[in-house]
């Protein structure tokens, strides 16, 4: 089961888990993070059926964190979450009767085999399954989060987006005792494209690979002729020189939500290890950043270790399987 604040990044991360013959999905449940409900719920529903999959059940889930009030990241992603990507209509077609966690909690009680929860924007809905049927718990697989940061975050030095939207449900879920995988920015710096890849992408045949491109790499580039394209529309140099000069140094394209799935698709790309890690849920300077204790400060147990921390990818085996995914969509 996929939970998703779609956003550009989930729907890149939807756009794998949908081509890639590994995965079994039950169930897509949405929640608010990048933006509110209103629009990740739809654009979760629409980008499914784009990669043709709109038989998997999509659920409603959260409109806000636990305790707290909502944090956007509306100046990444565009006010409705994918740059300002329209489709032509919004479908409902998937869409389940049952809110998220009721729906999650149906599937796992109708499985035989446990079940994995890939969690890619804030865990208020995992939380909410948890709190609500504690007698699941051992119907679940493991969780996969993507957040958690040792020394690298965002927005904040040691602090994670989908940490920092609610730390509570992220705590309840590190506590939970069900085996939690944290695909960290420290490592997922490195599941990333290069500019010339993205060109490639450019040029592939498929609404799928158009919808990628527009929303998730043409923000991200930008060429002189454009610049200037930019600044005789607007009568006023809106962007400067060094706007592009800061644009065109980066050569590598981070892909965070797509580097967890590729985590969940192809295992053999990364290194994993256990470690002891804390939130802070309740500081005014530092609340959300997490601690791993790589050092076992706190001189745990293999058995009181709590989070399996994602160390290391493969850059070029993240970025041919990635191309490889988008590319199969030429031949639907």
């Amino acid at each position: 089961m996929i939970d998703c604040d779609t956003g550009v990044d989930d729907a890149g991360a939807l756009m794998m888990a949908c081509a890639s013959d590994r995965l079994d999905i039950l169930a897509v449940t949405t929640v608010s993070g990048n933006v509110s409900l209103e629009h990740t719920h739809p654009n979760t529903l629409n980008v499914l059926k784009l990669f043709g999959r709109e038989d998997i059940p999509v659920a409603k889930g959260a409109d806000r964190p636990l305790v707290r009030p909502p944090f956007r990241a509306s100046l990444v992603h565009g006010g409705n979450g994918i740059q300002g990507y329209r489709f032509p209509e919004n479908t409902t077609k998937a869409e389940t009767s049952l809110p998220a966690a009721a729906y999650m909690a149906k599937v796992l009680e109708e499985r035989e085999e446990p079940v994995t929860i890939v969690a890619l924007g804030p865990m208020t809905n995992v939380a909410i399954l948890l709190l609500s049927r504690p007698d699941l718990k051992g119907k679940i697989a493991r969780i996969v989060f993507m957040g958690v940061s040792y020394q690298d975050g965002n927005p904040a030095p040691l602090g994670t987006f989908n940490v920092m939207v609610d730390p509570e449900a992220f705590r309840i879920c590190l506590e939970s005792g069900v085996d939690f995988y944290a695909c960290p920015l420290d490592t997922l710096r490195g599941a990333c494209v290069t500019r010339a890849q993205t060109e490639e992408i450019r040029r592939m045949k498929s609404p799928a690979a158009d919808f990628i491109y527009r929303t998730e790499f043409a923000p991200r580039v930008i060429s002189k002729e454009d610049l200037d394209r930019i600044n005789a529309n607007s009568g006023e140099e809106t962007h400067s020189r060094e706007d592009l000069e800061k644009f065109n140094e980066t050569d590598r394209f981070a892909l965070l939500d797509q580097g967890t799935m590729a985590f969940v698709i192809a295992p053999e790309l990364f290194t994993w290890k256990k470690y002891y890690c804390r939130v802070e849920c309740q500081g005014s300077f530092m609340n959300g950043f997490t601690y791993v204790d790589k050092r076992n400060y706190y001189r745990k147990t293999e058995e009181e270790k709590n989070l399996w921390f994602v160390e290391t990818v493969s850059t070029e085996g993240f970025a041919r399987l990635y191309l490889s995914l988008l590319k199969q969509y030429e031949d639907r």
